[in-house]
């Protein structure tokens, strides 16, 4: 499985084992769910993950270091996340990092 598009399922947390052995995993979509946080440690058994778009969510803030594990991560899309605070350091190791989409998210 290299694509996961689960957009508008209601989810409101992932487990952090929900995503083990999807290691072939280059893209996931959880938009429009119901996430108020960003779910670091599910991401973690995702090491080929290259873009993450978490658009439409509530999630407040971005923890430092957030995406720190995600080494081929080059798109992140975070529009309309309504994010309150940002701490320093949450792109820390992000030289990958190509696209970053944050409109309408503060």
């Amino acid at each position: 499985l290299q694509r996961l598009y689960l957009s508008k399922c209601r989810i409101k947390t992932i487990h952090k084992d929900a995503l083990r052995g999807l290691t072939n995993l280059v893209e996931i979509d959880l938009s429009h769910n119901y996430l108020e946080s960003i779910p670091t440690a599910s991401f973690i058994n995702c090491p080929s993950l290259m873009k993450l778009t978490l658009s439409s969510n509530p999630i407040g803030s971005v923890k430092k270091l957030a995406f720190n594990h995600l080494s081929y991560l080059n798109t992140l899309e975070l529009n309309s996340c309504l994010i309150a605070d940002m701490e320093e350091g949450a792109f820390l190791g992000k030289q990958i990092l190509i696209y970053l989409i944050m409109l309408h998210s503060f």
